[in-house]
């Protein structure tokens, strides 16, 4: 008989699975860097505005004048530039002096620049260091291989035609640098703000415009959507130089949301130009939870009807802060120029001038009718015998004859002497 021995046990290898680190979409689409570049007074002034409202790129002020870079918000990095040229002061309207501070320090441009796949370059044109530096800037974003979108203001129609010259070379320069560029005329301010806002809050407003509109499309790429849009459908709309572009951004609430949303997204105000003729479009609807069929399907045919030669990609971004709220975000490129239309600024309060007087118009001497005096008839029968002419010796012995004659009349006429002496 077998002994029953003790059972031997069997090592067990056991498997451990180790499950790789799941990286979440948003953390991938983060990689994206995106640097927002404000370049001059006016760039900063912008820059500083944004960054209060958005968070999802880096903001920079670049300026010569270190006075201005103090008035930036402290979220913003300063990056003054062109010191030994410019002493810390500003370039007042010179554009040539702006450019040349740049240049000294493109080495510095580039390396505030690196690591950067998308730069968006801002700068009111028509003052010194904004139309000078810009061109510069733009060449160091394409040095370092950066997309790059420009949103460009033009001057006030107030501000003289010396300093919208100097905008309009400076957008010359710039526009072949870069990828596409939005073009605004300060003058639309009026569209938006009434006459008897205070200054400070009218560029506020325009601002908080421009930080929704650029906020929609950064959030377009950052956040994970049912039908997602990322980097690479900017890079496609991005392709080629010198593009005008249409970037907008509006949000409705209420039944009629969508048709709301996408009517005020496509007639921006502060634009003088829409997506008519957009060669490459990228819109992207954004909804909580209760965004319906209907309301994709009313917004996208719209936009094909819009433009239907263009090719459009689109997007469906779904997240909770959008509750009971749609969004409508349209980024178009190669746009049409249209003819800026006249915005007028509304006139300061004049005394009425007093309406001189008229003076009545002189009529023109008009030649009286002459009135024909009856002349008694011609005696054809009798005619008038024509004197015969005389020379100058008949003519004083003539006048000779007639004194003699006179005299001798005279004669008989005196007066007897017996009457002159006549004693009374």
């Amino acid at each position: 008989m077998k002994k029953k021995g003790r059972k031997t046990s069997r090592p067990v290898h056991r498997v451990v699975v180790v499950k790789a680190p799941q990286v979440k979409q948003a953390e991938t689409l983060a990689k994206t860097r995106i640097k927002v570049l404000g370049i001059g007074g006016g760039g900063g002034n912008i820059v500083s505005e944004i960054a209060k409202l958005l968070k999802k790129a880096d903001f920079i002020a670049a300026n010569t004048d270190t006075q201005a870079l103090k008035q930036v918000s402290r979220n913003i990095k300063k990056f003054p530039f062109g010191q030994e040229l410019t002493k810390g002061l500003g370039c007042g309207m010179d554009a040539k002096l702006g450019q040349l501070a740049a240049e000294q320090e493109k080495e510095r441009i580039r390396e505030m620049l690196k690591g950067y796949d998308l730069c968006v370059l801002i700068a009111t044109l028509g003052g010194g260091t904004g139309s000078g530096s810009l061109p510069v800037f733009a060449e160091a974003c394409n040095a370092e291989k950066m997309l790059t979108i420009g949103i460009l203001t033009m001057p006030f129609s107030f501000e003289g035609e010396k300093r919208k010259q100097l905008a309009e070379e400076a957008l010359a320069k710039v526009q072949p640098l870069l990828n596409s560029y939005v073009l605004l005329q300060n003058d639309s301010i009026f569209r938006i703000v009434g006459k008897d806002t205070p200054l400070k809050f009218a560029f506020g407003s325009m601002n908080k415009k421009l930080a929704e509109v650029l906020g929609g499309l950064l959030e377009t790429l950052f956040f994970p959507g049912l039908i997602n849009t990322d980097f690479a459908d900017i890079k496609t709309m991005l392709q080629g130089k010198g593009r005008l572009s249409f970037l907008s951004s509006a949000s409705a609430t209420g039944e009629e949301r969508a048709k709301a949303a996408l009517g005020e997204a496509l007639q921006n105000s502060l634009y003088q130009y829409g997506s008519k003729g957009a060669e490459r479009i990228l819109f992207n609807i954004a909804g909580s939870k209760d965004l319906k069929m209907q309301e994709v399907a009313t917004i996208s045919t719209a936009m094909f009807q819009e433009n239907p030669r263009a090719k459009i990609i689109f997007g469906i971004t779904s997240h909770p802060r959008f509750r009971n709220k749609l969004r409508v975000t349209l980024f178009a490129i190669g746009c049409e120029q249209a003819k800026p239309s006249k915005v007028v600024a509304p006139k300061i309060s004049q005394k009425p001038k007093q309406k001189s007087k008229a003076r009545p118009l002189r009529k023109k001497p008009t030649k009286a009718k002459q009135k024909k005096i009856p002349f008694p008839p011609q005696d054809t029968q009798n005619p008038l015998t024509e004197k015969p002419r005389r020379n100058a010796l008949e003519v004083k012995e003539a006048v000779d004859k007639e004194i003699q004659e006179l005299q001798e009349e005279e004669k008989k006429w005196d007066t007897p002497a017996f009457l002159r002496f006549r004693r009374t």
